[in-house]
């Protein structure tokens, strides 16, 4: 609750989302072999007034994601940071238009793979747990572009800052968001 909590920690947490979510975005177009001299650099500007050892944590969990294998392909330089999309989404027989900002997709020989960057201060520890609104976000995406590439796979993924927490949507999961939005 915003109310108990401590606002400095609470504060660190989202500048901390933003500055993994920033180097997420900038650090794939970087060799791999200077990544970690450019995550340094840009830590010691943008959280200057960090502890060292804060900034250092920030670092590696940047690193230890670029270097995770089930990403590689995603970080590859052909994939796409930013991406706005919109479209029209059916749901119990009305249309509703959406749009929004994908915040890394991959477009592989196989499939497409949507990546979303969370900032929680919990980060859930299994798919069950893991927020509504976060897999129904991903649902929406996968939907639209869905018409896009109608012959390849279109897999979920999200990223949680706080922890370098990966996870990749069920089937199951996506589809049962998708349903819990017809309820709403």
């Amino acid at each position: 609750s915003p109310l108990f909590s401590d606002p400095e920690s609470n504060d660190r947490s989202l500048e901390k989302g933003r500055l993994i979510h920033r180097m997420l975005q900038a650090l794939p177009d970087i060799p791999a072999e200077e990544r970690a001299e450019a995550a340094k650099r840009y830590a010691e500007r943008a959280a200057r007034f960090w502890p060292a050892a804060e900034r250092q944590v920030l670092i590696d969990s940047v690193l230890k994601l670029l270097q995770d294998q089930r990403l590689h392909a995603v970080f590859a330089v052909h994939a796409q940071a930013e991406i706005s999309i919109m479209g029209t989404l059916t749901l119990e027989g009305r249309e509703y238009a959406v749009s929004g900002r994908i915040d890394r997709l991959a477009v592989l020989s196989d499939s497409v793979v949507i990546l979303d960057y969370k900032t929680n201060r919990v980060p859930p520890a299994s798919e069950e747990t893991i927020p509504f609104s976060h897999k129904a976000q991903l649902a929406i995406y996968r939907e639209i572009l869905k018409p896009l590439y109608p012959a390849m796979r279109i897999d979920c993924m999200l990223i949680y800052t706080e922890n370098a927490t990966i996870h990749i949507l069920s089937e199951q999961a996506l589809a049962s968001a998708l349903a819990g939005l017809n309820t709403k």
